[in-house]
């Protein structure tokens, strides 16, 4: 056997060791499982994500596209007497994700008419 090939032969065999006893690329890259809301009610949500802000606002026709969603499912009688009022909730999931979630108050409790993810940096 040549000197070449066993030179070939060992270096093969030290590469093969270092790349078994360095981290894999599953381990690397590893990202732990995120909570996922079950629910969505807003005590759900404060306890898995940060809250940003609450807000609320009289449901009407022609709100901008953010909205548009929320609006389209009540019909035009109830959007012209600007009389409904819905609760618009957002918390942040990651550093530039948030979720928003728009409720209805039924009596008591409170009914979730549409939820939404977005990025902090997409514009409406």
């Amino acid at each position: 056997m040549s000197v070449f090939t066993k030179i070939l032969q060992v270096s093969c065999f030290i590469s093969s060791l270092l790349a078994c006893t360095g981290p894999s690329r599953e381990q690397s890259q590893y990202i732990p499982p995120q909570k996922l809301p079950i629910s969505y009610t807003p005590m759900e949500l404060d306890s898995l994500y940060e809250p940003l802000y609450r807000d609320s606002f009289i449901l009407q026709e022609k709100h901008d596209e953010f909205r548009h969603p929320v609006e389209q499912q009540f019909p035009m009688e109830q959007r012209l007497a600007h009389n409904t009022w819905i609760l618009e909730f957002t918390w942040r999931i990651k550093a530039d994700s948030l979720i928003t979630v728009w409720y209805i108050r039924e009596a008591d409790t409170l009914r979730i008419l549409d939820r939404f993810r977005y990025s902090e940096y997409d514009e409406f």
